[in-house]
């Protein structure tokens, strides 16, 4: 099977977007390093009060291996 995307978007209440902005950062930097990720970034809009969550990976074991880390 061939490349996976994964594109999500998750509301963010004010009081916790700092949190949310470390856990985002710290996660991002684990993934990336996972064999088979190519892309895990994030971006936060002020404007929708949300963050959008990119993720690529090379295939579906890669992203179970994703989803099943620690």
């Amino acid at each position: 099977m061939g490349e996976i995307t994964i594109i999500a978007r998750m509301g963010v209440k004010p009081a916790n977007l700092e949190s949310v902005r470390a856990l985002a950062t710290d996660g991002c930097k684990v993934a990336a390093d996972e064999p088979g990720t190519l892309a895990y970034d994030w971006h936060y809009s002020a404007e929708n009060g949300s963050v959008v969550l990119i993720e690529a990976y090379a295939d579906s074991a890669a992203h179970l291996s994703h989803m099943q880390a620690n």
